[in-house]
């Protein structure tokens, strides 16, 4: 049909077409074509939402499938609603989905053995956010394997790992239909209020938005039966709907089940250590099996397994099963364990102007530091410190330590020796009394001055002290102390690494746990082609065979001992042109630990020689090689301080003076003060009582591949000493140390008065207000009650201390010995119970008084003189007294021993006190029908307390 334009093109003059094809050229590159299949990109495609594509991988030997996708808030929306320490974090359940996902893809339909959480995956607020790799392997010989999930962003060199877990070999048998689901609600439960649940949550940490709340009823057994089984319904909003396609179940859904785990534990959710509600977020799944897909809501019986576990089961309303995990484990988290903005954590020691002032003047004695290298200043303020903390007269004394270059607070600290403005040897004393800090606090106060400076005067000394900063720096005359602080980020345009990729690395200390990481890290990830690893034995040591087949060709092992000059010089002239040094990484050092009144001269020279002798031979003999780095792993114990750690303390510390030196001599020289690396290196001999007390000092052990982004933050980064280490001050039991106020400790709202009815470990005298309060609750208490008091404080702490849950294995007449306690915990223990009672008690309190009962005793004692008026040289009577009457509290009334020991005492007192009231034969009935308290409180007006 003809159609007329003229209306449309209105009457235009017609213009005859040319007979022939247009002739024209063509200015633009053609490009290539481009296409978002998979398949044309020799891939397969994936259905989950989070994976755009999976790699098959023929005849590796290594990775069987890896999926890869882009995660982002912008694609999925929903995830924004998942904040913890207000960070969006991927939910823990969208890694489980992601497994159950590969598990499929592996022919394993829905069965996943395990999955481990390590490291929280974090999501910018906004951007293309981040890429996601899941790398399945190939069946072991028992037909598992393993999966690894990664993250990584462009702007970010290296992976991170956030979990690791197994595929089962075999799908699980079918799940039977769940009789509970289908009677609903379930008979004999009551229902829960959950008003106000998620702000409660929110005060927690943990903030869900929309999506994620889906909570809708909790029931609990009638009368209390079976408190750890916990029925609840959940559903996913519909308004606005959160779209389920591809999900196995959605994360989100199978989230909100989670937010009924809490009722499993109604009693004892709060910190041992601190009496503060925890933030439980999952850790390990075990057994995971998904049996429907696209539910919108579901039921599930949350049933409690063990501390902080439970066993999941998801069923429809008709009973028919959609998950179940036969063991979720929980963990307490803090905001240290999320790295902030994006990028891993990295602290830097700033010194700032002391503000305000303190209490009176402390009385003090001084020493100052003196001059020489080689330890002798470090075994000299041994000397001088353990004489000072052994000597019973001294003990309401201050020690002041005076140094001269021990620190480096400005650029305008002067030379303190010729080669260098920093003595190595006085930053060893600091290192080693930061330790005896640690372990007598309130004892010790370091005092660095001006290497022109004057002492100052004894009053001023004494004014210092009183403020209650452990270390201080002056400089030209004011007063500076040290904090705890983010580094500043590095500049956008530093290099990742800062020596060429073909040059030579020299590493010490690279066959040993932390050693063999960085050194296949180098390898692997930086591409460092020529790796040197120097040891004593060389090709022979523990571990080189297994480090050569994991890098090629790339690492070389060297025979020398780095502490002979000699050896070292030899080494380095095999070195050639074309291969220079490029890069000296110092990781080697040794471990001898003890308190510090057990340590001798000996001991702190075996550890010294590891640690600083081999970096002093480095030092001198690499500076003709003009390396581009010298890098030196320390440990941030020589910084912070560390109970029973004097030696390496002092050792580290010294070697992050060489660095400081060196930069100011216009070389290079970087020291990274570490913590632990989990299950490796220093911490692989580490029992969990050890692993609680640095976890309790706020800095927990640190993950392998986080360590490893650390490092790489830490190369690029231009600062001269850094401490790449978790920080999490909300675990810290007690006060926060001066060093540490700057890294705020959150708030957390105090956990019900019912949680504290659960027999956990904590110091239950001091919970509401610290030794000001204790003092106040003491004064209004007989004296029975009191020590009964005290009593219940000691056994909480010790339990505290050897890591115990619940207070209940603790015999108050059992032997610190007998309990486990050493030499370690018993300074961990006299430290906490001085925090809790603000005394200063004795170094020999757990020697002196080897109970519970008898230090709750002496607790009393010192804690109430006022009621007895009795002078310092009476106190051991009294003491003996209340030790006397602790005993006889703990035994039978109808104890033979016991009424003895009663009527020799009032015979005693009437012996004291002619023709009193005290006469064995005035009271007799009184000793039969009297209540305890009713016979301690006649006692103490016998004798007048």
């Amino acid at each position: 049909m003809a159609v007329d334009w003229s209306p449309v093109l209105g009457q235009g003059r017609r213009t005859e077409l040319p007979t022939y094809p247009f002739q024209r050229d063509r200015y633009w590159l053609t490009a290539p074509e481009r296409t978002a299949d998979p398949a044309a990109l020799g891939l397969l495609p994936s259905t989950h939402p989070w994976v755009a594509a999976v790699l098959d991988v023929p005849g590796a030997e290594g990775a069987d499938a890896v999926l890869t996708g882009r995660l982002s808030t912008a694609a999925h929306p929903w995830l924004a609603d998942h904040r913890v320490f207000g960070r969006v974090v991927v939910p823990g359940t969208a890694l489980v989905d992601l497994a159950v996902h590969a598990a499929h893809h592996a022919g394993v339909p829905g069965a996943v053995g395990e999955l481990v959480l390590h490291t929280p995956l974090r999501l910018p607020e906004t951007g293309a956010g981040t890429t996601l790799r899941c790398v399945v392997t190939h069946p072991s010989a028992d037909g598992r394997r393993t999966l690894t999930v990664y993250s990584g962003t462009p702007d970010a060199p290296g992976w991170t790992a956030h979990a690791t877990g197994t595929l089962a070999p075999e799908p699980a048998a079918a799940a039977p239909r769940h009789a509970w689901a289908q009677d609903w609600p379930v008979p004999d439960t009551e229902p829960v209020d959950l008003a106000g649940s998620y702000e409660m949550l929110a005060e927690r940490g943990l903030g869900y938005g929309p999506a994620f709340r889906g909570l809708r009823s909790v029931r609990l057994r009638a009368g209390g039966a079976h408190p750890g089984e916990v029925y609840a319904e959940v559903a996913l909003p519909r308004d606005p709907p959160v779209d389920t396609g591809g999900y196995g179940l959605h994360p989100a859904l199978l989230d909100a089940v989670l937010h009924a785990t809490r009722f499993c534990f109604p009693v004892g959710d709060g910190d041992a250590a601190t009496d503060a509600p925890r933030t439980l977020l999952p850790f390990a799944w075990t057994g995971v099996s998904l049996w429907a897909t696209g539910a919108t809501s579901v039921r599930a019986r949350v049933t409690a397994v063990g501390p902080d576990a439970v066993r999941l089961d998801l069923a429809d309303d008709q009973g028919r099963p959609v998950l179940s995990a036969e063991r979720l484990q929980l963990r307490a988290a803090a905001p240290g364990d999320l790295p902030p903005d994006g990028h891993e954590p990295l602290y830097a020691i700033a010194w700032e102007p002391l503000s305000g002032s303190g209490g009176p003047a402390a009385a003090c004695e001084l020493w100052e530091v003196p001059p020489g290298g080689g330890g002798a200043a470090v075994r000299e303020a041994l000397r001088v410190v353990q004489e000072f903390l052994a000597d019973a007269e001294r003990s309401g004394s201050v020690l002041v330590v005076v140094s001269r270059g021990a620190v480096v607070v400005d650029a305008a600290d002067g030379p303190v020796h010729a080669d260098g403005p920093v003595d190595v040897d006085a930053a060893g004393v600091w290192g080693l009394l930061r330790s005896a800090q640690s372990e007598h606090p309130g004892r010790i106060v370091l005092l660095d001055i001006d290497a022109t400076g004057v002492l100052p005067e004894p009053a001023d000394l004494a004014v210092l002290a009183a403020t209650g900063e452990p270390q201080m720096a002056l400089r030209a005359g004011i007063p500076h102390v040290p904090r705890l602080t983010p580094a500043p980020a590095p500049p956008a345009d530093r290099p990742a690494l800062p020596w060429p990729a073909e040059s030579t690395v020299l590493v010490t200390g690279g066959t040993g746990g932390v050693g063999a990481h960085l050194v296949r890290h180098l390898v692997r990830a930086r591409g460092a082609r020529h790796v040197v690893v120097l040891s004593r034995t060389g090709p022979q040591a523990p571990g080189a065979e297994a480090l050569a087949a994991a890098t090629g060709g790339a690492v070389e092992f060297a025979a020398c001992d780095v502490t002979d000059r000699a050896q070292v010089a030899a080494l380095l002239e095999r070195i050639t042109a074309d291969r220079p040094l490029g890069a000296v990484v110092h990781a080697a050092g040794t471990l001898d630990d003890g308190v510090l009144t057990d340590l001798t001269p000996e001991r702190l020279d075996k550890v010294r020689a590891a640690k600083v002798g081999g970096a002093l031979v480095l030092d001198e003999l690499t500076r003709a090689h003009d390396p581009a780095a010298f890098v030196v792993f320390s440990s941030a114990a020589g910084v912070l301080g560390a109970p029973g750690q004097a030696a390496y303390a002092a050792a580290n510390a010294a070697l992050d003076a060489l660095t400081a030196r060196r930069r100011a001599l216009g070389l290079p020289g970087q020291a990274l003060s570490w913590g632990l690396w989990e299950g490796t290196g220093m911490a692989s001999g580490l029992g969990g009582a050890e692993v609680r007390r640095l976890t309790g000092s706020g800095f927990p052990p640190l993950p392998a591949e986080r360590a490893l982004a650390l490092l790489d933050a830490a190369l690029a980064h231009p600062a001269h000493h850094l401490l790449p280490l978790p920080v999490e001050p909300r675990r810290i039991g007690g006060p926060v140390p001066p060093l540490l106020r700057r890294v705020q400790r959150p708030a957390a709202a105090r956990p019900p008065a019912a949680a504290t009815t659960s027999g956990a470990a904590a110091a239950p005298a001091t919970a509401d207000g610290g030794p000001g309060a204790l003092l106040d609750v003491l004064a209004s208490l007989p004296h029975p009650q009191r020590l009964k008091r005290l009593t219940e404080l000691t056994v909480a702490v010790t339990a505290s201390v050897l890591g115990h849950t619940t207070s209940a294995g603790v015999d108050p007449d059992a032997s610190f010995t007998e309990l486990g306690l050493d030499s370690l915990t018993g300074v961990e223990l006299r430290n906490r119970l001085g925090a809790a009672t603000g005394l200063q008690l004795p170094a020999t309190l757990t020697f002196d008084r080897p109970t519970c009962g008898e230090v709750a005793a002496y607790l009393v004692r010192r804690l109430s003189p006022a009621d007895t008026g009795a002078g310092p040289g009476d106190q051991s009577v009294l003491t003996d007294l209340d030790r006397v009457a602790a005993a006889l509290a703990r035994l039978d009334p109808e104890d033979s021993v016991r009424r003895a020991a009663v009527t020799r005492l009032l015979g005693l007192v009437s012996s004291l006190d002619p023709g009193g009231s005290g006469s064995p034969e005035a009271v007799p009935d009184a000793l039969t029908t009297g209540s305890d308290d009713d016979i301690f409180d006649f006692i103490d007006r016998q004798l007048g307390v």
